[in-house]
């Protein structure tokens, strides 16, 4: 009875420990594609299917180990019963001990039923061991990040502290033969940024150091001299979130100027028509001498820096409920025609330079403006937008223009007539600021008169017989200018000024700089605000909004009178 309770038992286990050692294996196999449908990164991929080759070849040798154990306990126990049949004299070989197996045997007594004993417990120990080694493997139970790191960071211990497909690191200094050449700047100290914990996960027990970022400093002084250092920011890979953390230091990324620098270089930029003018001028005002793709890169830094100010601008716009105007004017890059945009919606200004004219640009660059009561001029880009409103003095402009050319001929007299009588409907209804539907319709035939006037094909004909539907919109919004004075004037302020730096203008990059610092500084200056001010608030936090802030000094006259 002994015999057959051992052996139920162990059997019991032996089953038990197929069952988890095959769940085993199929979860090693589902987390393993997992895991190579994850990774992208080749040696790391390999180095995973390695390990579970090796993984495949332990379970495999184990399980060999537990038929080898099973091969020895079934033999064991089937001497045992011989050797029991033997001793009560019941001969009759291996056919006696199936038989004594198969019924229920007397229990052994004496000598036998201890070497019995002593054979199963060593067996069961041994069936012990290969289970607590088989358990050992499913003890692995985390997530896959960490089983990746986990593999990751025995394959970096075995191949390196870096990845062999890296190239190797650049060492220091001149090449050979060479003598090498310094530049000025020399770091009077330096500064070393802490890394304490991860970027990702805000742990610091997963934290591998790596080599630390060096970086020249660069920044102007409370008395107004510079002064140069070097910042040492540590850097960590971590196990956990299988990326590289490098620690925040004062220094903006992309230059290497201080932030009162950068707003200097950049106040530069509107008044010198090239970066190597800058270069100039802030090696005059400071006395360090700056490369003009070191000013470049300054200015890229800046845009970076005021990018969320520009899309806080565009979010403005798209949200505010009012009216807004917009306009572009030409300039040349070069022998190449391109147009500065601006769209002006209450203290919000957008500006864009940009290569087209077409009315694409609305719906990619400025979709905000889309649907909104707008006030242009007579350009057919403009007909997307809501109630459009066509400016009325550009139309006077135009008449003038025609009564001028024409002076002295036989319609002199005529156009100089239609001019007075449109001027005159323009003195009287610019002070109107809502009227209702008769009377509009009032002021469109007589529109359609003056158009009338002019000869069949003329060009004025065309323009004043197509304006009504947009000339008095004005009319049924109440608060909109008849004109765009605002934008043009805002125009003239930036985007003109802006128009001279032609080598800024001939590349994507170039024109996105000046869009974004054109826009956030015309409407900090709208707004009443600093923009070396918004320029840091926005380096503290890019979340800041401009039109929550107060403004910063005393209250500025606005640059442009409200129409």
């Amino acid at each position: 009875m002994l015999v057959r309770r051992e052996l139920v038992a162990v059997t019991r286990r032996m089953t038990a420990l197929e069952a988890k050692h095959a769940e085993y294996v199929e979860d090693r196999r589902q987390e393993s594609a997992e895991t190579h449908s994850e990774i992208d990164r080749p040696r790391v991929v390999e180095a995973q299917h390695a390990g579970c080759a090796e993984n495949k070849l332990e379970l495999d040798r184990r399980q060999g180990e537990i038929d080898r154990l099973r091969a020895e306990l079934a033999a064991a126990l089937g001497n045992k019963a011989e050797n029991a049949a033997a001793a009560r004299g019941g001969g009759g070989g291996r056919d006696a001990a199936v038989a004594e197996r198969s019924t229920a045997a007397p229990e052994p007594a004496g000598a036998e039923k201890g070497a019995a004993c002593a054979g199963c417990g060593e067996l069961a120990a041994k069936l012990k061991k290969a289970e607590k080694r088989i358990n050992s493997c499913d003890s692995y139970n985390k997530p896959d990040a960490e089983r990746y790191n986990a593999d990751r960071a025995k394959f970096r211990r075995e191949h390196g502290a870096h990845d062999s497909d890296r190239k190797p690191r650049k060492k220091m200094g001149p090449p050979v033969g060479h003598k090498g050449v310094s530049h000025s700047r020399k770091s009077e100290e330096t500064r070393y940024a802490r890394l304490s914990a991860c970027e990702c996960c805000g742990l610091a027990e997963h934290l591998h150091a790596e080599r630390p970022r060096n970086k020249l400093y660069v920044e102007l002084g409370a008395d107004g001299k510079i002064r140069v250092s070097c910042i040492s920011a540590g850097r960590a890979w971590c196990a956990r979130c299988c990326r590289i953390s490098t620690a925040k230091s004062e220094s903006i990324p992309g230059t290497h100027m201080g932030i009162e620098l950068l707003w200097s270089a950049v106040a530069c930029i509107a008044k010198a028509p090239s970066y190597a003018s800058v270069a100039e001028l802030v090696e005059e005002l400071y006395g360090c001498k700056f490369a003009p793709t070191t000013v470049i890169n300054a200015h890229e830094a800046a845009a970076d820096l005021l990018e969320p100010g520009d899309r806080r601008v565009a979010d403005h716009i798209r949200d505010s409920d009012g009216w807004g105007q917009a306009d572009e004017t030409p300039f040349n890059v070069f022998g190449k025609r391109g147009y500065a945009w601006l769209v002006c919606c209450g203290d919000a200004v957008r500006v864009g330079f940009l290569g087209s004219r077409a009315a694409a640009v609305l719906d990619m660059y400025f979709p905000e403006a889309k649907g909104k009561p707008m006030v242009t001029d007579g350009c057919s880009g403009y007909n997307g937008t809501g109630a459009r409103q066509i400016c009325l003095i550009h139309l006077l402009r135009r008449a003038e223009s025609f009564a001028i050319r024409s002076a002295g001929g036989k319609l002199g007299e005529l156009h100089l007539l239609l001019y007075l009588r449109l001027r005159a409907m323009y003195r009287r209804i610019s002070r109107i600021d809502t009227a209702g539907e008769a009377a509009i319709r009032e002021l469109e035939r007589q529109v359609l008169e003056i158009a009338g006037g002019y000869g069949e094909k003329h060009a004025m004909r065309t323009a004043l017989a197509s304006a009504p539907p947009c000339m008095f919109a004005f009319l049924r919004h109440p608060g909109m200018p008849c004109h765009n004075n605002r934008v043009e004037q805002a125009i003239h302020e930036g985007p003109a000024r802006e128009k001279r730096h032609r080598r800024q203008l001939r590349s994507a990059a170039g024109m996105r700089r000046l869009s974004i610092t054109c826009t956030v500084f015309q409407t900090c200056r709208r707004l009443g605000i600093s923009p070396s001010a918004a320029l840091k608030a926005l380096r503290a936090d890019p979340e800041w909004d401009m039109f929550a802030h107060p403004a910063t000094g005393p209250p500025r006259a606005p640059a442009v009178a409200a129409a």
